[in-house]
């Protein structure tokens, strides 16, 4: 697969995913400062943002880099292992809100130091939406 098919199928996607893919693609692991230029080469380029370290968004094709609509809902999901998208934004997700907030809240497994480890503990984390879109 290209990766102009590779941006095309995966919206957001974070820096482990395209080493996935390359491994795959080339048939071994990159070099770390290869798949580094290649994310720099398509930034300057306006094919991809980085939305924060490690997590990128494609840009559409006829799109800019300051006009395109980013799944927020997407990106705090792929932002984080174990994540699990909660409270009022669950509610978003399933049609049952009276209104749309400007951030994606989450929870996460963390360990506490309260009961066994490895509890799931209430670890809210909010995803603030730059960029004023929803899906």
């Amino acid at each position: 697969m290209s990766l102009p098919t590779f941006f095309a199928l995966h919206p957001v996607f974070t820096r482990e995913v395209l080493v996935r893919h390359l491994a795959e693609a080339g048939g071994k692991e990159p070099n770390p400062a290869t798949v580094r230029e290649l994310l720099r080469y398509h930034q300057r380029t306006g094919r991809i943002l980085a939305v924060r370290r490690g997590l990128f968004a494609t840009v559409p094709p006829g799109s800019t880099p300051e006009s395109a609509p980013i799944d927020a809902f997407l990106a705090a999901a792929m932002g984080c292992p174990e994540v699990v998208l909660a409270y009022h934004t669950a509610l978003e997700l399933h049609g049952l809100a009276y209104s749309s907030f400007e951030e994606v809240q989450s929870s996460s497994r963390v360990h506490s130091g309260l009961g066994p480890s490895g509890a799931w503990a209430i670890a809210r984390s909010a995803f603030a939406n730059p960029w004023g879109t929803r899906p």
